[in-house]
């Protein structure tokens, strides 16, 4: 009999100290889960589940399973995050279907992350026998020119960076972002245009587009420059037809006064009335109604070095040239290409930077010069290159050191303030940039090295680089139509066009 009273005593206290720490268990305020055994293990995937011993007291931000070739998987591996499916994580399970390599051994834990803690549950590991492969379902457009953003929508695709192929035929795209449905990727580069098939690979299997895809090759090769290999000329358009003057000829190595006009539309060039001043390179151009402009320039001649502050119009109806009112203002010290300019509300604005730091714009309907207060913040800065867009003028400033010049700054134009402000900066990934060379809507285009043509989207933040059918780093001239560039390659008479919209021929 005493026997029996000392048991349960001791069972009692048992049980009393069993019921005392699962409290404490239960009461603590960081989670606590105990991950399941794998099952399911099947060439389709494996089943996945977790018991939620306790929440904790915070708000759960999110929970699901971490997975890894590696022992102690953690977020930074493979996160299948189940916060979207469920309302609450007591029940967690998961099938996981895809991004799953035969064969090859794996090591899991379930997760719980709250505002204050981040808790994983023991581990499990398993050898697998296989997944789905990826499968594509739909593909957001049919046709497309380097760079162009294509979303592809489908299945059992990776949710982790860097595990999904997609590739156009054999080439490579650039992904842009990824998750198990669906994968936005930018289309490669091309030589010529070509029907492809798209796919996505995915831990060694590989899903097909059932729907073909027409890459586009948006450079066209157009009848040569009839005036030679130059460089340093300027340009402006009128209507459908480019108009191209001055620059120095490289056979002859002097500058030259020609002008020569290029009809967009049937590809042909005339030669018309000579620049009526001395000859020069890198003279700023632009066009204001049916006249285009050209001024300014540097000329080098029996060591003598000129630069220049004239300003003539053309008249692209009667083929004639007009003197306007002389440039009144100071021009850099240093030697430098053609003064950053551009055009809104029928005036040119143009900055003299460098040491001189004067902000100038012209009215062609009075001839008359103003210049504006400077600004400030322009004081210490290298400004390289204008544009426009609509009635919006920028300015672009090439950073870098020496000649790294790896990024630019983007300036956006104030007219009611007369002031200036950042708008962008971006790196071009070690490509080493020549000058801003057209820029097509928001669209800008930079002539860098290693025959790359950098376009930047100031809308997406997106960067692509095309290869350009030259030997050469920079354009010598461009026009712009609409939707596309027509281009001259320095010191060669060779003329292409790049289409942005070419692949709209081919849908």
């Amino acid at each position: 009999m005493k026997n029996f009273y000392f048991v349960a005593c001791i069972t009692f206290f048992l049980l009393l100290a069993g019921c005392e720490k699962d409290s404490k268990l239960l009461s603590k305020d960081y989670p606590y889960i105990i991950q399941d055994d794998v099952s399911g293990i099947d060439a389709t995937g494996v089943s996945v589940s977790a018991k939620v011993i306790s929440s904790g007291v915070f708000s759960i931000a999110d929970y699901g399973f971490v997975i890894s070739t590696l022992t102690k998987p953690t977020i930074n591996n493979r996160r299948l995050s189940l916060k979207s499916a469920f309302s609450n994580p007591d029940n967690m399970t998961l099938r996981i279907d895809n991004d799953l390599a035969t064969y090859m051994q794996y090591f899991i834990r379930a997760y719980i992350q709250t505002d204050h803690y981040l808790v994983y549950s023991n581990e499990k590991s398993f050898i697998c026998k296989g997944c789905m492969p990826p499968r594509i379902d739909h593909l957001s457009m049919t046709s497309g020119i380097p760079g162009n953003v294509v979303t592809i929508s489908g299945d059992y695709f990776s949710e982790k960076k860097g595990d999904n192929i997609v590739s156009f035929a054999n080439v490579p795209a650039p992904i842009i972002r990824e998750c198990r449905d669906s994968i936005v990727v930018q289309c490669p580069e091309t030589t010529s245009t070509k029907t492809v098939v798209i796919s996505v690979e995915v831990a060694g299997k590989i899903g097909y587009a059932s729907t073909q895809f027409n890459l586009v090759n948006p450079w066209t090769p157009l009848a040569d420059f009839p005036g030679g290999a130059r460089f340093g000329s300027s340009s402006f358009t009128g209507g459908n037809k480019g108009y191209t003057t001055l620059g120095e000829l490289v056979v002859k190595s002097y500058a030259t006064t020609e002008l020569w006009e290029f009809n967009s539309i049937s590809d042909q060039w005339r030669e018309l009335s000579s620049f009526p001043a001395e000859q020069r390179e890198d003279a700023i151009a632009f066009t204001i109604g049916n006249s285009g402009f050209i001024g300014f320039g540097t000329n080098f001649t029996n060591s003598t070095f000129t630069k220049f502050k004239d300003l003539w119009e053309y008249n692209t109806q009667t083929d004639t040239w007009t003197k306007k009112a002389d440039f009144p203002g100071s021009l850099p010290t240093y030697l430098l290409y053609s003064y950053p300019h551009f055009v809104i509300n029928n005036k040119l604005y143009i900055y003299m930077p460098v040491n001189v730091d004067e902000f100038w714009t012209y009215d062609p309907s009075s001839d008359i010069w103003t210049r504006l207060p400077s600004d400030p913040q322009f004081q210490k800065s290298t400004i390289n290159e204008g544009f426009t867009i609509g009635n919006t003028g920028y300015f672009i400033e090439i950073t870098g050191v020496g000649a790294f010049k790896e990024g630019i700054n983007i300036w956006q134009f104030n007219p009611q303030l007369n002031t200036f402000f950042k708008v962008d900066s971006l790196l071009t990934n070690s490509y080493y940039i020549e000058s801003c060379t057209f820029n097509i809507g928001k669209h800008l285009f930079l002539s860098a090295q290693n025959q790359k043509l950098i376009e930047y989207d100031m809308d997406s933040k997106l960067l692509f680089y095309h290869n350009h059918p030259s030997q050469y780093q920079a354009f010598n001239f461009s026009f712009v139509f609409d939707r596309k560039a027509i281009l001259n390659n320095t010191e060669s008479p060779v003329v292409s066009e790049f289409n942005m919209d070419a692949a709209l021929r081919h849908k």
